[in-house]
């Protein structure tokens, strides 16, 4: 939930809160003044059913707009979430978040490098490029380079779904098949490659 939808929320219900204890206040004092008087007991008797009905209606009042109040607050708070578009980023900021990005990751794949054999180490490779694809699908980019991103991102995602195909079938594979399917990734590295110095983004040239 928005903190601050919950916020005003809050304020709300306190504040009805307090005009029901004003209310409660005010018809005891009432309560206490007829006591006093010396009205007549079918003058009491009217009076009283008045202050009733008037504190039942009140209160009911009171708490009919607390309650749409609450609603139309977190209905408010929700269709801003829903209906709020984040702004693109500007060419600057696009290229310096995905170099960014490209950067992290490297620096990941080479801790990864030796940390066990060839089969556990290329599957660990797919991951990172998995993690590294989902972080670029983030960005916005500016009208300029949406086809660009589009098409890296594209590009990215049949690299990595031949590389986790060629993971979760390399002990069945022959070296032949092996070797053919690490090509083909390698060529769509080369691809992406293109498109990196097209953004001028050589942080993530592979």
């Amino acid at each position: 939930m928005d903190t601050q939808a919950i916020g005003v929320a809050a304020g709300i219900v306190s504040v009805a809160v307090a005009a029901l204890g004003l209310l409660l206040t005010w018809y005891r004092r009432e309560e206490k003044q007829e006591h006093k008087s010396g009205y007549r007991r079918d003058q009491r008797a009217l009076s009283k059913r008045m202050r009733v009905q008037l504190s039942v209606a009140a209160a009911v009042g009171i708490i009919a707009l607390t309650f749409g109040g609450v609603i139309f607050t977190f209905k408010a708070g929700t269709t801003g979430k829903v209906y709020s578009v984040p702004s693109p980023l500007t060419a600057t900021q696009y290229r310096d978040r995905l170099g960014r990005i490209c950067s992290d990751a490297y620096r990941k794949a080479g801790q990864i490098d030796a940390t066990g054999p060839r089969k556990t180490v290329f599957g660990l490779e797919v991951t990172n490029e998995q993690d590294e694809v989902g972080l670029v699908r983030r960005l916005i980019p500016p009208t300029e380079l949406k086809t660009t991103h589009a098409n890296m991102i594209a590009l990215w995602d049949r690299r990595i779904s031949l590389l986790s195909s060629i993971y979760t079938r390399w002990a069945q594979l022959s070296i032949d098949e092996q070797l053919s399917g690490i090509a083909k990734a390698e060529q769509l590295v080369a691809e992406l490659a293109k498109i990196f110095r097209l953004l001028r983004v050589p942080e993530c040239v592979m």
